[in-house]
């Protein structure tokens, strides 16, 4: 038994393995952060002179993950048992945005003791680091986002799974349930701490103002470092594990932390030509304080989180008209 036949028996189904009969290189990529709860390989076909990326996934190494726990309560999303259905989230996500995403090859659940994966074409670009973010990659940014916010839906959820909820008028997940679900799901992520505790006592007046009327396409832990560039231009996004149906004005609120104000001027000049400007004002804290405790840029300080600027505050006096 070689190296590369002995590697596939411990990780992938012998069911799936067929899928990789053309692989003859693998190699293990390092993990990009102390948390990552998923394992990269760098793969390799000589026969069709191809070079693909394959994420391994496991429920073992998500258990602990409060960004992955907050994702299954908010919207019902247990990766390691759903990568089978992500054919549809590549598909849509390849003809609803802007920006390249990568040609997935192979998609399948986890079968313990064998991992969950996703097996894409490796695409070319660098990844972006936020102090490379130019105003030209905000102002694709901003169409990329647009473009996808014009898909709507009255649910939220995973993106492969309420893609077309609308005909079912499920209540589960409908815009009425949505305060009750962050509710929920904030309480389940609540440690013991006392000021985190009264922080999130005051939030809560705050649910009964929620009016989320209808749900868009957004990927909860955007971060620059999720696209690619290649002369000062973004080129791909390339991880959709986290793309849902929610509020887009909770992916305005994440936009905060990373776009500096003049980038956030940029922003919405050009998100604004397609889309009326929501008003942050009644949902920033609960959504800020819902990313602080799912961790989506990190442990960090709440004091500094919940006071990060609000660089879309010229904006609030605006209300959302769609």
């Amino acid at each position: 038994m070689n190296a590369l036949t002995q590697w596939l028996n411990t990780h992938i189904a012998p069911d799936k393995q067929g899928e990789f009969a053309h692989v003859t290189q693998c190699q293990a990529i390092p993990q990009a952060f102390e948390d990552s709860t998923h394992s990269l390989w760098a793969l390799y076909s000589q026969s069709l002179n191809k070079a693909y990326v394959l994420k391994l996934c496991r429920a073992q190494d998500l258990k602990n993950s409060v960004f992955w726990n907050g994702m299954h309560g908010l919207f019902g999303l247990n990766l390691p048992q759903q990568l089978a259905t992500f054919k549809h989230t590549y598909k849509d996500m390849a003809r609803w945005g802007l920006l390249k995403v990568p040609v997935l090859h192979a998609c399948g659940n986890e079968q313990a003791p064998f991992a969950g994966f996703l097996l894409t074409e490796r695409m070319q670009g660098n990844a972006l680091q936020a102090h490379h973010v130019t105003a030209l990659m905000v102002e694709q940014l901003a169409q990329h986002l647009a473009q996808l916010h014009l898909h709507t839906q009255r649910n939220f959820g995973a993106l492969h799974l309420a893609n077309n909820q609308d005909d079912n008028d499920s209540k589960d997940n409908n815009a009425l349930a949505w305060p009750g679900q962050l509710f929920n799901t904030v309480q389940n992520l609540l440690s013991d701490d006392a000021q985190e505790r009264a922080v999130w006592l005051a939030l809560q007046a705050n649910l009964a103002q929620l009016n989320e009327s209808v749900f868009v396409p957004l990927m909860v832990d955007l971060r620059w470092d999720q696209f690619l560039q290649q002369n000062g231009q973004l080129t791909g996004l390339v991880d959709l594990d986290a793309m849902v149906w929610a509020p887009k004005t909770l992916e305005l609120v994440m936009l905060e932390y990373l776009l500096t104000p003049a980038h956030a001027k940029v922003f919405m000049q050009h998100y604004g030509q397609v889309h009326d400007v929501p008003n942050l004002q009644k949902v920033r804290g609960l959504y800020r304080f819902l990313l602080y405790k799912m961790q989506v840029l990190g442990s960090c300080n709440l004091h500094d989180w919940m006071a990060h600027p609000h660089v879309f505050e010229v904006f609030d006096a605006f209300d959302v008209h769609e």
